[in-house]
Formats: structure tokens, C-alpha cells, sequence
């Protein structure tokens, strides 16, 4: 009985460490990551801009869905990593910037904009997706930490990279 009080009391102690680092972090972020590649601008923008277009290349986008205009802004619901995201277009600048927000409460788990930019470069496009995010769950702060902000943005380049058939690595700003 010593024992498992005391392995109790490790596990209770570990976690409350746990969740003072996630409090420890800041709550918002800012992560930016880039790909290249040899299309046109009007080209990638097509893509970029239905969010439905790399239901097929990328694995961690299960599920989309047109959702009603809201306020006069599209809303879409998109199934990622199983978790469905409600996203409303806030600007739409073809073929150069698209700002998407995740409709989410001020209590929700995680929410923020993502900002895509396409711009011309000699070989073609560079595409830069910027996350300018917060997270309200301190275990979810340390865990995004560690992994980093960028996983998502790049998962979603190399599908795009993918859907074009070239094999791409997202580059991170610094």
C-alpha cells in the first residue's frame, strides 16, 4: 500500500510539474513555414484556395465540409487530425493571400488564423504559411512545445507539394 502511495504521489507530483511549465509558456505563437515550387501563382492559388483540394494528399485532413456564410464570410469545417475545426475565410486576395480563422470560442482548446502568402519568385512560387495562434491548455502548451508549432503548416505544404507531384521539406522562419 506504501508503494502505490507512493507511485501516486511521483505521478500527482510530475504532473503538477507538468502543467507549471505549460503555464509557464506563453499562450500565443507566431510560426511560419515555406515550400517552393514550379507552378504558377494562379495555379497554386487554386488549390490554396478550396479547402477541400487536399482531401486526397493529406493524410491528416479526413473530412470536409461548406458550411452557411456566416456574416457574409465563407465557413468551412474541416476534420483534422480527428478533430473538427469550423474555419471562416476572412481574406481572400487571388492568387497572393488567403487569412483563414478557426471559429472558436475564447474557452476552446486552441484557436488562431493561419495566413497563406504565395509569392513569385524566378522558379516559380514560394508558399508561406503563417499561424499566428494561442493555446489555453498548459499540458497542450508544453506538448506544443516540444513538438513544435510547425507540424500541422507542414504537414499541409508537403500535401501541397504532393497534390503538384513533387516531393517538398518546408523551411521554418526564424
Amino acid at each position: 500500500m506504501r508503494t502505490a502511495l507512493r507511485v501516486l504521489l511521483v505521478i500527482v507530483t510530475v504532473v503538477a510539474i507538468l502543467i507549471g511549465i505549460g503555464f509557464a509558456l506563453p499562450r500565443e505563437h507566431t510560426a511560419s513555414s515555406s515550400i517552393e515550387l514550379p507552378e504558377s501563382a494562379d495555379t497554386v492559388w487554386a488549390v490554396v484556395r478550396d479547402l477541400n483540394a487536399l482531401k486526397d494528399t493529406w493524410p491528416d485532413l479526413t473530412a470536409v465540409r461548406r458550411l452557411p456564410d456566416r456574416d457574409g464570410a465563407e465557413v468551412w469545417e474541416q476534420t483534422v487530425n480527428g478533430e473538427p475545426l469550423r474555419m471562416v475565410v476572412r481574406r481572400s486576395d487571388p492568387p497572393t493571400i488567403l487569412v483563414t480563422t478557426i471559429d472558436a470560442d475564447t474557452d476552446a482548446p486552441f484557436g488562431g488564423t493561419w495566413t497563406y502568402q504565395i509569392d513569385p519568385i524566378p522558379a516559380g512560387v514560394r508558399v508561406t504559411v503563417t499561424e499566428a495562434g494561442w493555446v489555453n491548455n498548459p499540458l497542450f502548451r508544453l506538448v506544443m512545445r516540444v513538438m513544435g508549432p510547425h507540424a500541422t503548416m507542414d504537414g499541409y505544404l508537403t500535401a501541397l507539394g504532393r497534390h503538384f507531384g513533387h516531393v517538398v521539406m518546408p523551411e521554418h522562419a526564424p
